[in-house]
């Protein structure tokens, strides 16, 4: 069974996009396979045991049903180093190989080797996994420092605020054009979502402005996008789309 692996962190954002982008990587077709989706925290030790569709897929891979699973990026699957590399282990020892879009090279190491040995030699095994450990870092750290600028950016109190005193959210208009009050994960949803489209997809700020109208019924201006993208200069980004 091959099988396709859908995640967001929270009901603010969409998976809409990871699921053409892995067909389109893989070449592969929606009725061949199975898809797994769900809208839960990979980051946080108190989310796992909601991860309800993960431990279903994890089930299927214990039983060796499934060769392969697919995947936009391979932080749809853990943003922990340590459960990274459990699972990236647990798959392979179970004949299920793991397919990313963003990170193709991770079971491609050897796609022209005639000779198995040369594919079972230790230093090519020791390079695959160390992707892994490095890709797990990566979406580790990723998470680490979006918690740290978050807490840093806001004041919470009876009014949220930001650390300038500023109300959080109030700069955020609706398709009204009256200023509206946003959730901090909601706001936190869109910055990344700008930046996704501006630095993946590359939008230019109209296209970006209308994918923000019909996704979060928000109106954004031209310099909000543009003080959401300098955040990318500044290294400040998390492509959790």
């Amino acid at each position: 069974m091959k099988v396709i692996y859908l995640r967001v962190s929270n009901n603010d954002l969409s998976y809409d996009d990871q699921l053409p982008e892995i067909l389109n990587a893989f070449d592969l077709k929606v009725k061949n396979l199975t898809i797994f989706e769900e809208k839960v925290s990979a980051y946080s030790d108190s989310e796992q045991k909601k991860r309800t569709e993960f431990i279903k897929l994890k089930e299927l891979i214990e039983n060796r049903v499934v060769t392969d699973v697919y995947v936009y990026s391979l932080e749809r699957f853990e943003r922990n180093i340590q459960r990274m590399l459990e699972f990236f282990f647990f798959c392979e020892s179970r004949g299920c190989k793991m397919h990313s879009a963003l990170q193709p090279y991770l079971n491609n190491l050897f796609p022209n080797v005639v000779d198995q040995q040369l594919s079972k030699n230790p230093i090519y095994l020791f390079l695959k996994y160390l992707m892994a450990l490095i890709y797990g870092f990566v979406a580790q750290n990723e998470s680490f420092f979006t918690s740290v600028r978050t807490k840093k950016a806001i004041v919470k109190g009876d009014v949220t605020k930001s650390t300038y005193g500023n109300k959080w959210g109030e700069k955020f208009r609706g398709l009204d054009g009256n200023r509206v009050e946003l959730p901090i994960k909601t706001i936190e949803a869109i910055r990344r979502r700008v930046i996704f489209l501006s630095v993946k997809k590359k939008y230019i700020a109209r296209e970006i402005i209308e994918d923000i109208r019909k996704r979060y019924k928000i109106n954004l201006s031209p310099p909000t996008i543009s003080r959401m993208k300098k955040s990318v200069e500044n290294g400040n980004t998390k492509e959790d789309i």
